[in-house]
Order: C-alpha cells, then sequence, then structure tokens
C-alpha cells in the first residue's frame, strides 16, 4: 500500500489519518466508527493495513482511555482527535510499531506454503 498514517491537523488539532499519495490528500482518520475486532486473516489483502492500523489504534485508545478529555478526544463525527501534539505523536509511532505484529501475526496463505515449498520467492516486502 502506497498510503501512510501520518498526522493531519486539521481547526487546531490532530487526527491520525491516511495520507493517500497519489492524490496528495489526507483520507480516513483513525478511530471513526471501527470499535471492532477483526480477524486479519480473513480481511482482503488490499484491506489489512487499514484494519492492522485500526486495531493497533483501539489498543493505544484502550491504554490510554485514562487521558481522553485531556490529551485527546472524539469530534463529532467519532474520529478520535489530540489536542496535544507530543501525545499524537505518541499513538502514531504505537500504531505504527504495533500494525507490523499484527500483520506479521497473519499466517501465510496455503498456495504461499506450497509455492515457497516448491521454489518460489516472495516478492520483496510482500506478506500475506
Amino acid at each position: 500500500m502506497s498510503d501512510k498514517l501520518k498526522l493531519n491537523e486539521y481547526r487546531g488539532v490532530q487526527h491520525i489519518a491516511w495520507w493517500m499519495e497519489g492524490s496528495k490528500t489526507f483520507g480516513t482518520s483513525l478511530g471513526v466508527g471501527s470499535n471492532q475486532n477483526i480477524d486479519l486473516e480473513g480481511v482482503d489483502h488490499e484491506d489489512r493495513d487499514y484494519w492492522a492500523a485500526e486495531q493497533a489504534f483501539q489498543q493505544w485508545l484502550r491504554l490510554h482511555h485514562d487521558q481522553q478529555g485531556e490529551d485527546w478526544n472524539f469530534d463529532e463525527e467519532c474520529a478520535v482527535f489530540f489536542m496535544n501534539h507530543e501525545t499524537a505523536k505518541s499513538a502514531l509511532q504505537y500504531v505504527k510499531s504495533n500494525m507490523k505484529v499484527l500483520l506479521n501475526d497473519v499466517p501465510w496463505p496455503e498456495w504461499a506454503t506450497t509455492a515457497i515449498a516448491h521454489g518460489w520467492k516472495a516478492p520483496k516486502r510482500w506478506r500475506p
């Protein structure tokens, strides 16, 4: 995925949002109505980054629930926003590092393990 997570400052607060390189704009912010646990194994390959980021972000929110209203809160669209730049930066780092953990926990599909057994080498940065 060429899209990346970045901090987006909007109306004096910050959101963690997807930066869409192709259109040079911000897309969906993390925390918009995604309080659900998703099994990444059953998610389409192109949607895994999105759902892994949402899961990692929900973990961060649970760990920092006591800071709600002080460092972060929900806006009228139920997106999470940050009043504190350091907290936003810390949350972004947490999400990025935990996304890797979540995505590495996804088992390889049977076709890939069979192909590897027959000499196929996965392209660099490919993951199931």
